[in-house]
Formats: structure tokens, C-alpha cells, sequence
């Protein structure tokens, strides 16, 4: 049995992500937006998102699920405990353009192996690999299955993250 993951720093807040309060539980449901990065030889394609317990109990992330994608060879999750890295990114970056995200993916864990306190907030950080790279590979309707206490929780996160065959904009 492998050991839980706890937060107990303060980390900044996102741009985007699934913070805020739903009636639901503490981590709010995001009704979405677009984040695009152009597909790159050599290199995986990572994007990243918040998970922000704004409760008071501890929150033990249960599972982590993919409702909805297009054009996907593969999608992975992970949790960045540490820090809540938000936006896409290249792994290897070899510009290091982006060395907090660099550090977020080789630290991210499994998400059921993260708990995150009242007030903590961790990374979401997704990989997406597109099965045919001349195609645009989408992925949305991220669930987040979670339990606080007895009470088992899903929040969704309706961003479109877009792995491009062509420049985005």
C-alpha cells in the first residue's frame, strides 16, 4: 500500500482550474475554456489545471477519469502535491522555458494518492498524446472523484484542451 500524499504548504491560486465552492463539495465544477498548444516533435504535450480544496476536512482524491476526447493514443494524469501549475508545456522543454512546470511534471504522483488539506491546492497535470499527429487531439470533461469524510464527491472540469497539428492562433 503506498502512503498518501499530503499538502500542507500554502500554494498560490490559478488562472483556470477547478477551484472555488460548489454546494457539492469543496472543489467547484469549471464550466471551461480553451487551452491550445501546438504538437512538437519529440516532446510530450502536458497541460496543467488546479484542484483548490476550499473546505474545511481533508480531501482525498479518489479517481481521476476522462469523459470525453478526440484523435488519443494515450492520456495520463498526475497530481503535482507541491505546487499548482497551470497552462501547457513541453516535456522535455529543452528552451527550459518553463522550469516550475518542468519541475511540476517530474513531480507529479498518482492522483489516488494524493489528500489535500482545507485551503491547499494541487496541480492536475495531463498528457495527452495524439494518435495521428497531422489531426488536432482534444480532451474535455475531466471528472474528479473525491471524498471528504464519508461523502464521495465529482467535479468536473469542462476545459477543451487542444493538442494542435497547426499553429493554434
Amino acid at each position: 500500500m503506498q502512503a498518501k500524499v499530503i499538502l500542507s504548504a500554502v500554494l498560490g491560486a490559478s488562472a483556470f482550474g477547478l477551484a472555488g465552492c460548489a454546494a457539492a463539495g469543496p472543489i467547484g465544477n469549471v464550466d471551461g475554456s480553451r487551452v491550445c498548444l501546438p504538437s512538437q516533435e519529440g516532446a510530450d504535450v502536458f497541460f496543467g489545471s488546479s484542484l483548490e480544496n476550499t473546505g474545511t476536512k481533508d480531501l482525498e482524491i479518489l479517481a481521476v477519469s476522462l469523459e470525453d476526447s478526440t484523435n488519443t493514443a494515450t492520456v495520463e494524469f498526475g497530481v503535482d502535491p507541491a505546487r499548482s501549475t497551470v497552462g501547457a508545456g513541453y516535456f522535455p522543454d529543452e528552451t527550459n522555458a518553463l522550469p516550475e512546470s518542468l519541475a511540476s511534471i517530474e513531480s507529479r504522483v498518482d492522483p489516488a494518492d494524493v489528500v489535500i488539506e482545507p485551503g491547499q491546492t494541487a496541480g492536475l497535470l495531463i498528457k495527452v498524446v495524439p494518435d495521428d499527429a497531422t489531426t488536432n487531439a482534444t480532451v474535455s470533461e475531466v471528472k474528479i472523484k473525491y471524498q471528504v469524510g464519508r461523502t464521495t464527491h465529482v467535479a468536473t472540469d469542462k476545459t477543451v484542451f487542444v493538442v494542435s497539428a497547426a499553429p493554434c492562433f
